[in-house]
């Protein structure tokens, strides 16, 4: 029951990474900001640029990424992965709380692999990291109406990295 949500991350990790470079950057991927952290928390709050909506947590992984694993397509998109990886099992982990293991790897799985969702996860954007976001908020507002020990660490984790994600989740 404790190994569930790791079981199904790994999962949803795995199909996530499978052809991650199967295909070459395009589109918005190709207009994404690198830079130093520094630089692009510097580029990303600044309210006279143009660069508004995302806010820098997705750049600040992928230049961790970049800067272990070089510079290829499969590096641009694994924080990508890792987002919806740790969205499918926190996904598990909150319908095992109340439906059991098999609802909450059923459910975990199914966030993990609908298709929007494993788009984002071969995508280097931030909307995979908005799921795992809304899990861990839902999860800590869930585990707050109940008692739950540490809900409101996933409540904080949820709002802090919601805030540093996107900017129109501030507004939560």
């Amino acid at each position: 029951a404790r190994a569930l949500p790791w079981v199904v991350a790994g999962l949803v990790a795995a199909a996530g990474a499978w052809g991650l470079d199967a295909r070459d950057l395009a589109g918005d991927e190709v207009h994404m900001l690198v830079g130093d952290p520094v630089w692009i928390g510097q580029r990303a709050l600044d309210p006279r640029g143009g660069f508004v909506g995302h806010l820098p947590w997705s750049y600040w992984l992928r230049w961790i990424s970049l800067t272990l694993c070089g510079d290829g397509a499969w590096a641009w998109r694994l924080h990508a992965v890792v987002g919806a990886a740790l969205a499918s099992g926190l996904t598990a982990r909150l319908a095992s709380w109340r439906l059991g293991d098999a609802a909450g790897a059923a459910a975990g799985l199914l966030v993990g692999l609908c298709p929007v969702l494993a788009f984002h996860a071969q995508d280097s954007s931030n909307y995979a990291w908005s799921a795992a976001t809304g899990a861990l908020v839902l999860g800590g507002l869930w585990g707050v109406a109940e008692g739950r020990e540490r809900a409101a660490a996933w409540l904080g984790a949820g709002l802090l990295i919601g805030g540093l994600n996107d900017v129109y989740f501030v507004f939560l």
